[in-house]
């Protein structure tokens, strides 16, 4: 009863680590063994022990015994499966967060990046500009990409330094605004560095604008159905 109790402690150790490989980025290593080669050791392993658990086993009820096999070997087709195909799950798992929380970049496999129609039947984006996560309602009307003044401030400028000069037209009128330019945005793995860009005056705005100061630096985008793909 020991000898099983091992082989089967060990068995399942090893096919949590193979669960484990499934969040662990794809450059890392074990004793020289790259993540593919290392999943392939444990799965033969795990093989082996599961014919050694047969052996071990062999004092026990036959049927309980193949009962217990066949379980072990079910357990690890589906992490095996899983693993092979853990780039694919990973989209639908982002898919299905997308569809949750409108407004969280999904990263397709061709690189493009999709954002899901939010209920109210706008598209916005969980941007990160100037390494600050700021909400943005997605606005291929407007010229420029528009941060209201909190989200400014958020972003790293001064209030103190902004020049209100340029004049835009908002859900609330028309408003003055001040031109500037953002180091850095990143929706997703998409990237674009020293964007022009607008700042709204104080309580003119209830959320920042994407326009197309950024758009414009895709290689494309567009809509399908209740999705906006963004090309890098």
């Amino acid at each position: 009863m020991r000898g099983t109790f091992l082989l089967t402690f060990l068995l399942g150790l090893l096919l949590a680590t193979l669960a484990l490989l499934l969040f662990l980025p794809d450059s890392t290593r074990f004793a020289g063994l790259d993540k593919d080669e290392f999943a392939q050791f444990i799965q033969l392993t795990a093989i082996a022990l599961a014919i050694s658990a047969a052996f071990v086993s062999r004092r026990l009820p036959v049927a309980k015994t193949f009962r217990d096999i066949a379980l072990w070997i079910l357990a690890g087709l589906v992490l095996v499966t899983a693993y092979t195909f853990r780039d694919d799950l990973g989209f639908i798992g982002e898919r299905v967060a997308g569809a949750l929380l409108p407004g969280r970049p999904i990263s397709r496999p061709d690189n493009h990046i999709e954002l899901i129609r939010s209920q109210s039947g706008s598209f916005q984006a969980r941007a990160s500009i100037n390494g600050e996560m700021l909400p943005l309602l997605v606005d291929t009307g407007a010229s420029s990409v528009v941060l209201t003044f909190e989200d400014a401030k958020r972003a790293g400028f001064d209030p103190a330094r902004l020049i209100f000069s340029a004049s835009v037209e908002t859900a609330n009128g028309r408003t003055q605004a001040a031109p500037v330019r953002i180091a850095s945005i990143r929706i997703g793995s998409i990237v674009r560095n020293d964007v022009a860009a607008l700042v709204a005056r104080d309580g003119a705005l209830s959320i920042s604008l994407l326009g197309l100061s950024f758009l414009d630096l895709l290689s494309g985008f567009s809509v399908s159905g209740e999705r906006l793909i963004l090309k890098d």
